[in-house]
């Protein structure tokens, strides 16, 4: 493999985390299609994330610095791309290790129920047959728990987007199959309520 690209991720610890991307050695400049292999270089040692760009190339990638606690986790970095899952890396304090899992979509941190706790929120904008959905992270103890918003509200064909209003972070929700079908949705506690 051929390292194409090295980023940096900030600060974690004192120490400077960096991403490398690595492709096939017969891929060529502008690397437009192909395999992307990254990996998270931090505390001298080098970790696999994955395939983060399954025959899609360079261009369609997306990296994201986040640098924000959640839970006992320290969230460094998402990479992805609008094809594909998004992988969230991050280091827990405690255990002096790097972790890894999926948001399917990119990420962002919201206080969605006015409590001081954000939560982890992947979107995924939509794209070819995937329409747009949320996907809600929290910690339940020490269990990472994860609601899928579009399957949580019984949609067959609909579409989930957050919004914010006045301060208030909003899910607007409706069906691809019928028109003026858009609602509003806000979280009140852990459930959702809709907004007449």
């Amino acid at each position: 493999m051929e390292k194409i690209k090295e980023i940096s991720l900030g600060k974690v610890q004192k120490q400077v985390p960096s991403l490398e991307l690595y492709t096939e050695k017969e891929n060529h400049k502008p690397f437009t299609d192909g395999n992307v292999y990254a990996f998270i270089n931090f505390k001298d040692s080098v970790n696999f994330i994955g395939n983060v760009s399954p025959s899609y190339g360079l261009d369609d990638i997306e990296i994201k610095t986040i640098s924000e606690e959640f839970g006992d986790l320290f969230l460094i970095a998402g990479i992805g791309t609008k094809f594909t899952g998004w992988a969230t890396i991050g280091y827990n304090v405690g255990e002096d290790k790097l972790v890894q899992f999926n948001t399917n979509g990119k990420q962002i941190m919201v206080e969605l129920n006015k409590n001081n706790q954000e939560k982890l929120v992947g979107i995924i904008k939509g794209v070819h047959l995937n329409p747009p959905n949320l996907f809600v992270f929290r910690w339940a103890n020490d269990t990472l728990e994860v609601s899928n918003i579009n399957e949580s509200m019984g949609f067959q064909n609909g579409y989930v987007a957050l919004e914010q209003s006045d301060g208030k972070w909003l899910l607007k929700v409706g069906s691809l199959s019928q028109k003026n079908s858009e609602s509003y949705y806000q979280y009140k506690g852990e459930k959702l309520i809709r907004i007449e």
